[in-house]
């Protein structure tokens, strides 16, 4: 049985670095992020570079309401996930003293 992680926030930074990692070590690959056109260029590069498969999802994590969807999108690609890098997300910037806790 073949490996597949599902890495969101693919497109950049870590995410992006964790794909290529997990792409050495033979692992085929949900790529997720706001960004269609970067995904699909990184899911090539993995394709060619490596020889897994990649499968590049544009998606908007920070609307909760449409997390469903996600997992929806990724049960029609039929294949099971053995592996969740959750690197998708916001930050706040400043000084902690200043920023609500909301």
């Amino acid at each position: 049985m073949s490996k597949v992680a599902l890495i969101t926030g693919a497109s950049s930074g870590i995410g992006r670095e964790l794909a290529k990692e997990l792409a050495i070590r033979h692992y085929n690959l949900i790529l997720v992020s706001r960004r269609r056109n970067v995904l699909e260029g990184l899911a090539e590069e993995l394709r060619d570079k490596y020889g897994v498969n990649a499968w590049p999802i544009d998606h908007d994590l920070s609307d909760l309401s449409r997390i469903n969807e996600l997992v929806d999108r990724v049960r029609g690609l039929g294949i099971e996930v053995s592996v969740l890098v959750n690197n998708a997300g916001t930050g706040l910037w400043g000084g902690s003293s200043r920023l609500s806790w909301q």
